[in-house]
């Protein structure tokens, strides 16, 4: 029984790496790109809504690890997204951040 518990958890910790990098990466790269057709106070506009995005997607995954015991910084690193820390300022947006909490839970869950 215990090497089953050992496995799901596993199984779990690496939906969460997984699903946690590839948005990281995508939102990184929306960010990356707002400039492409936006200048000025549109890019700013822009670019800010994909930080607030940014900033919800990290407070997502510190809140589910925090509430399964999990190291979020070893989340980080499995999903290759560790030793990039952009000080983004900001506030998480709130949809994100409800979306993110309950993709991160049910990957968690898995």
């Amino acid at each position: 029984m215990r090497s089953l518990d050992y496995h799901t958890r596993t199984h779990g910790l690496v939906q969460l790496s997984g699903v946690f990098g590839t948005f990281y990466w995508k939102t990184f790269f929306k960010l990356s790109t707002a400039h492409l057709s936006k200048t000025g106070e549109a890019f700013d506009k822009v670019a800010q809504r994909h930080i607030n995005q940014f900033i919800a997607l990290n407070t997502a995954l510190d809140n589910v690890c925090q509430a399964f015991q999990i190291d979020s910084e070893a989340i980080r690193k499995f999903a290759e997204c560790s030793g990039i820390n952009p000080d983004f300022k900001g506030v998480p947006d709130e949809e994100f951040l409800e979306q993110y909490t309950k993709l991160f839970t049910m990957a968690v869950k898995v």
